[in-house]
């Protein structure tokens, strides 16, 4: 029987100085049927010219390039072109780790699932599962992406039956965990959701990522995201609510703690928006970590501009 065809999607935006070592390490794959599409997004060092090269030199390798319109217009793009059975997700400046591609679809093919995952090494987590793989079925997957598996955060990392993607895409017009609305949109279709202990995915942290970048207002896609899965609980899955109730305090909480590190008082009235809905909702919350539990505290207790009179000192004090 002939092995199935995995589209690996690439989208690439000034990426020249890692695509090499990324393309590599599908071609390195045990699996050996699969199309790479490189989709470059407008770049402007280089790597269009870089992913022409690397197509002409495997027949697997294809490219398209278009004008600059964000990762989720890259990856969309590359949807439309995919020809394999299953997709794979795979940014530009990360690699897949060896043996990626045959554990996945073995999960697949063992459990039949549509999604199946694997860890990255940027993953510490401690494996809650007694078996080395685990199932979600049906509502399971919509409340562990709610309850914050560390499976659940992002759309690469996986591999997924084309069937189960269908029409979904990924929303342009969010700028910020625009993977993770993708995969919980892919969850709430209820698909069979296969978690693997194993490390599947390289992670690389590079200088220009956001958890680098200076405070921009895309991060408000963070609540909105938010938002936008608490409307979906509430209309779909409202034996949910509790858990999106706790996810969206959650956000909140992620978005004052970004705005504590952004000097001066341009978002002093969201700050005092968002500090009135956690003491609001702080029935809901569900401890997970010790830092969670602080943090709260710290927003609940009148504390917040404390902190953040602190927090600007100190970083001011460290120039």
């Amino acid at each position: 029987m002939e092995a199935p065809l995995i589209s690996v999607i690439v989208p690439a935006y000034n990426a020249k100085k890692y695509l090499p070592a990324c393309v590599a390490s599908v071609q390195r794959q045990e699996h050996q049927n699969w199309e790479l599409l490189l989709i470059d997004d407008g770049s402007t060092d280089g790597s269009g010219a870089l992913c022409d090269e690397l197509a002409a030199a495997d027949g697997r390798v294809k490219f398209h390039h278009q004008q600059n319109a964000g990762v989720s217009a890259a990856r969309n793009a590359g949807i439309e072109r995919a020809r394999g059975e299953y997709v794979m997700f795979l940014d530009a400046d990360d690699e897949l780790m060896p043996g990626c591609m045959t554990s996945l679809l073995d999960a697949l093919r063992q459990t039949g699932a549509d999604i199946a995952a694997g860890k990255s090494t940027q993953d510490s987590f401690a494996w809650k599962h007694p078996q080395s793989r685990f199932v979600w079925n049906g509502e399971e997957g919509v409340s562990g992406s709610l309850g914050d598996h560390p499976l659940t955060y992002s759309a690469w990392g996986k591999l997924y039956r084309r069937a189960v993607i269908g029409d979904t895409r990924f929303r342009r017009d969010i700028r910020i965990n625009e993977d993770s609305f993708f995969l919980f949109c892919l969850l709430c279709k209820q698909p069979r959701f296969v978690g693997v202990d194993q490390v599947i995915y390289r992670y690389n942290v590079v200088p220009t990522g956001a958890s680098r970048a200076a405070f921009s207002e895309k991060y408000f896609d963070i609540f909105r995201v938010a938002d936008l899965k608490y409307e979906i609980i509430q209309r779909d899955f409202p034996a949910l609510l509790g858990a999106a109730q706790n996810m969206r305090l959650k956000a909140w909480m992620n978005m004052l703690e970004l705005l504590a590190a952004c000097p001066g008082r341009k978002y002093r009235d969201l700050e005092k928006e968002l500090l009135c809905k956690v003491r609001a909702a702080r029935g809901s919350y569900v401890s997970a970590t010790r830092r969670g539990d602080l943090w709260l505290f710290v927003l609940t207790h009148g504390l917040y501009y404390p902190y953040r009179f602190a927090y600007q000192l100190i970083k001011r004090a460290g120039k």
